[in-house]
């Protein structure tokens, strides 16, 4: 049985990934269009995004040094420049 502490911590990660891509795609955009590509793109973005709860560090440094670049490179997951990070409906294409 999981700690109820553990789950509220899940539930409250749940809950940040869902608002970092409701950035991206806000409430009433068409997924339609959407391609691989896209959604690629912005689960970068968001995983490159620093996070309080792990520290400052970055959801995509955490899988990199859990899971290895290989890994990371097989699912076409790559960090983003924090500068170059973008949370907004123009990170994809058809949005702009």
């Amino acid at each position: 049985m999981i700690d109820e502490s553990v789950n509220c911590f899940i539930r409250l990660f749940e809950e940040l990934k869902h608002i970092l891509l409701r950035m991206i795609l806000p409430k009433g955009t068409s997924f339609e269009f959407l391609t691989q590509w896209d959604v690629t793109l912005a689960v970068n973005h968001i995983n490159s995004t620093p996070r309080e709860i792990l520290g400052g560090r970055t959801p995509y440094s955490m899988a990199l040094e859990k899971f290895g670049e290989e890994t990371l490179k097989a699912f076409q997951l790559k960090p983003i420049e924090p500068d170059k990070v973008n949370l907004t409906p123009k990170l994809i294409r058809y949005n702009q």
